[in-house]
């Protein structure tokens, strides 16, 4: 199994946008809609267990930071 220490030592340093086009120009538009109502859908289930965490003031404090 290869860890992230070797696997970073082994590869080239890209910028983070880099990987980003590299995934999206390799799969199709169908799998990208699919790709991006996962990423919704995973980010809802992470935002309704996360909830309780979640409060007026701390709202308010992210949206002016």
């Amino acid at each position: 199994m290869t860890t992230s220490s070797h696997h970073s030592q082994t590869s080239k340093s890209r910028s983070y946008g880099d990987h980003w086009s590299e995934l999206t120009a390799s799969i199709s538009s169908s799998s990208l809609v699919n790709l991006d109502k996962w990423f919704d859908e995973q980010l809802t289930l992470l935002e309704s267990r996360n909830e309780e965490f979640v409060t007026k003031q701390s709202l308010r404090k992210n949206l002016r930071g």
